[in-house]
C-alpha cells in the first residue's frame, strides 16, 4: 500500500470514522440535550440505548464501506486525492485490491482509535 493511500486511510479513520462514532456516543450519553439524543432517549430504555451503543460502529462502518466499495472502487463517485507531493491521483487507481476491503480488514484496526466488530478475524 502506497504512502499516499496509507495517509488517506489514516485521515479517513480519524476525521470521519472516529469522529462519527464519538458524536453518536455523545448524543447517546447526553440524552435529551441534543436533538438526536432526545430522539434516542425518548424511543428507548436503558437496554435500547445499550443496543444503540453496540450498533453505532457497525452502522458507521457500513456507510464507510459502501462509500469506498460502491462509490470509489466501482466508480460511482470518481474521486481524486491530492498526494503529499501535490499531484492529483484517482483514488481508485491507488490500489487494485479495493479500498472497501482494506477498510474492513486492515484500516479500522490499524488507524482507528474507536471500537469495531472484527467479523473478519480468524
Amino acid at each position: 500500500m502506497s504512502d499516499d493511500l496509507q495517509e488517506f486511510a489514516r485521515q479517513l479513520m480519524r476525521a470521519v470514522r472516529d469522529e462519527a462514532i464519538q458524536s453518536c456516543d455523545n448524543a447517546l450519553t447526553t440524552g435529551p440535550r441534543t436533538a438526536v439524543g432526545r430522539r434516542w432517549f425518548d424511543a428507548t430504555d436503558a437496554a435500547g440505548r445499550d443496543a444503540i451503543r453496540m450498533a453505532i460502529p457497525d452502522i458507521v462502518d457500513e456507510v464507510i464501506f459502501h462509500f469506498l466499495n460502491r462509490g470509489i472502487d466501482q466508480g460511482a463517485l470518481p474521486l481524486s486525492l491530492r498526494t503529499s507531493d501535490g499531484s492529483v491521483v484517482d483514488l481508485a487507481a491507488l490500489d487494485d485490491d479495493g479500498l472497501g476491503g482494506w477498510f474492513m480488514t486492515d484500516w479500522r484496526q490499524r488507524y482507528s482509535d474507536e471500537r469495531f466488530s472484527d467479523d473478519f478475524s480468524e
